[in-house]
């Protein structure tokens, strides 16, 4: 078995593989990747068995001693195809290893990807970490839809929906992206004292690039927009990625009047519809009232879990 360090030759095989993957999305092509090379010492990792085919890619960066899998991503851990087994995994694991030793590498930050993106059971990597002793240092929540065994909106969200149509809201897809952005800054500063992630020109070169991926859906009252969603639309999932509504927007309901239409026709047929994180972007607190909100649409609470693997020493 080999490792080896990504090179922008690789480009075409680590793509074909992501997207033939059992726990791949379009965030971990170079596309998505390398639009912010420049913030991150990227080392991301290709794994080859014996016979030379690729079975695993981790998407990562170099921070002083530490491999991050990735600082750039919400997650990101092993991503590996139908053929990857237990046994191989925990090969993997003891090659990988070695691979930082040999590096000067001293711990694995790695951030498991939730079971909701896996096309196919894939948590071969989790049993792995259990075996190296790996600690568990961050967990966050995730609020998601089954959409298998959806729940009802609660009364709340429920009255919030006739109140936007009886004040005339639409809602559908929009190109807006700048309007969009501009709200999304707005109601960020207000509510944290915080700017998107992504700017606005970063927005527009992601959508460029994943245009059946990343989609803008709004909420208008007459002409003004007061509400939007950016959605990140994945093989299972549909991601809310960004979430916002103006002071008039949350008056009319114009959210849940937006959620409705994407809950139950725009993504109706995708297996999860997935709210994001509700944690306060500078402590990490829980956001109980807008987990709430959330939970209100019928969401229930998945875990994204943070680990150190230790790799000077032996697992057991």
């Amino acid at each position: 078995m080999v490792v080896r360090q990504y090179e922008a030759a690789d480009l075409p095989q680590w793509d074909a593989f992501v997207r033939a993957s059992k726990n791949g999305h379009f965030l971990f092509e170079r596309g998505y990747m390398d639009y912010h090379a420049d913030r991150f010492a990227d080392h991301s990792l290709l794994v080859y068995d014996d016979n030379e085919r690729l079975i695993g890619l981790l998407p990562a960066h170099q921070r002083d001693q530490a491999l991050v899998s990735h600082g750039g991503l919400t997650y990101g851990g092993l991503i590996t195809d139908a053929a990857m087994k237990m046994p191989i995994m925990l090969e993997v694991f003891d090659q990988l290893r070695a691979y930082c030793g040999e590096h000067g590498i001293s711990e694995i930050i790695y951030k498991a990807i939730p079971y909701l993106f896996h096309r196919l059971p894939a948590d071969e990597d989790r049993y792995a970490l259990y075996l190296n002793n790996a600690d568990p240092i961050d967990r966050r929540v995730i609020t998601v839809i089954d959409q298998r065994e959806r729940l009802p909106f609660q009364q709340r969200r429920a009255r919030g929906v006739k109140k936007a149509q009886k004040a005339g809201v639409r809602v559908g897809a929009s190109d807006d992206l700048a309007g969009y952005w501009a709200l999304l800054d707005d109601v960020l500063w207000a509510t944290h004292q915080a700017h998107p992630v992504h700017s606005l020109s970063e927005l527009k070169l992601l959508q460029e690039r994943f245009p059946d991926n990343i989609k803008l859906y709004t909420a208008c009252a007459d002409s003004e927009m007061v509400a939007g969603v950016l959605i990140y639309e994945s093989n299972c999932v549909a991601r809310a990625q960004y979430i916002a509504a103006s002071e008039r927007g949350k008056a009319v309901g114009a959210l849940d009047l937006l959620f409705d239409s994407l809950i139950y026709e725009v993504y109706a047929d995708k297996r999860y519809f997935d709210f994001g994180t509700s944690h306060e972007p500078a402590s990490g607190a829980l956001n109980i009232g807008l987990i709430t909100q959330k939970e209100e649409f019928g969401g229930r609470a998945v875990v994204c879990d943070t680990y150190r693997l230790n790799t000077t020493q032996d697992g057991s």
